[in-house]
């Protein structure tokens, strides 16, 4: 029988606690995965090294703790069986920042190499061309990001729960995969094609909110046994706060702190992200900023002088504020969709959160 919203009283989870137990499980998994890699060539083996290392060095877990909070808020069994369908999100969010730093050209992430990194030092004796030790080193990167969307069905198949309920999480997660590869096409494309052929929030819903918000929480409110109109109420929330979510992410990639962010401030500069403040940017613009825009977005070897000029117009113009208000816009809201489920209290207090922490953030 589907449990009713209202009756779950458990106490929940925090995102520390749910970081810990995910994390345990992640350390099996590469543990078992490099030992098994080192059986075939020490060099595979140093590739799962790497995916390791970069997975340990940073992630707020958000996408595992959203499976796991879902799951509790909606059933009061035992969550046990639903970690590794909550770990295999972190594997696929770990596969596509992979895939996302290569089609950036970006060697860093949480402040780190990122694969490519890693492996652009570890071929740069071997490989004097530049050039060619970038493709090498994207190869494995792409490789690495391969590697981690099959672990994470591996790990969905490693739970202990029902074979229909199994079969339910890897539609899912396919559903999710699918999604996300059409918004990270799109997003790509935004760079070359007319600036009215995509829009961005278009981008941010399927590039983002699908994947880190709508899985998690349908994942664990589906295999919790909720209805389909419940399914319903809870997409669109993640929707909404997965597009703020990206919001905040855009903003952060020409506003945000590298000492926090452990991320360039000027990538998406260079490569002429077409974000929701871009596109704010472009209706309200005057002449003489538009110039300034012109020469600046999309140049390869911007100056910082020069990025702070960029982030200047994007102030001065009002875009900036536009920005910010879009992300007041989709926060205000989903706290009110919040307000329409039959929730428990402290399933509401803990959805309620999980909204402030992914939105009001610096990092």
């Amino acid at each position: 029988m589907t449990k009713t919203m209202t009756s779950v009283t458990q106490e929940l989870l925090s995102i520390s606690s749910a970081r810990d137990i995910v994390d345990k499980t992640l350390d099996v998994f590469f543990a078992e995965r490099i030992a098994k890699s080192n059986g075939i060539n020490r060099h595979y083996g140093e590739l799962w090294q790497s995916i390791n290392r970069l997975s340990g060095a940073g992630g707020k877990r958000i996408r595992s703790y959203a499976t796991l909070m879902s799951y509790q808020i909606f059933s009061d069994k035992p969550f046990t069986d639903v970690v590794p369908i909550a770990a295999a999100q972190e594997l696929l969010h770990l596969a596509l920042l992979i895939h996302d730093d290569i089609i950036d050209r970006d060697y860093i992430r949480y402040g780190v190499d990122n694969i490519s990194g890693q492996y652009n030092h570890l071929y740069q004796s071997m490989i004097g061309d530049a050039d060619e030790r970038r493709h090498f080193s994207d190869s494995a990167a792409i490789l690495a990001g391969d590697l981690l969307i099959s672990g994470g069905y591996q790990l969905i198949h490693a739970s202990t729960l029902p074979a229909r309920d199994i079969a339910a999480a890897s539609t899912i997660f396919s559903n999710a995969v699918f999604t996300v590869a059409g918004g990270e096409l799109l997003d790509t494309e935004s760079s070359f094609r007319p600036f009215d052929a995509i829009d961005s929030l278009t981008i941010a819903r399927y590039k983002t909110a699908h994947y880190s918000f709508v899985t998690p929480i349908l994942m664990g409110a589906c295999l919790a046994g909720v209805n389909e109109e419940v399914q319903q109420s809870l997409e669109q929330f993640g929707e909404t706060i997965g597009i703020a979510y990206q919001l905040v992410d855009d903003y952060l990639g020409v506003f945000g702190d590298e000492d926090l962010t452990g991320k360039s401030n000027i990538n998406d500069i260079q490569e002429a992200k077409r974000t929701y403040l871009i596109e704010q940017f472009r209706l309200v613009a005057t002449p003489e900023q538009m110039q300034i825009f012109d020469s600046l977005f999309g140049k390869k070897h911007i100056t910082q002088v020069e990025a702070e000029a960029f982030r200047d117009i994007m102030t001065t113009s009002g875009a900036k504020d536009a920005m910010q208000a879009a992300i007041d816009g989709y926060h205000t809201h989903a706290l009110q969709l919040l307000q329409t489920m039959p929730i428990s209290v402290n399933g509401r207090t803990a959805f309620e959160a999980l909204v402030e922490r992914v939105i009001r953030r610096e990092r």
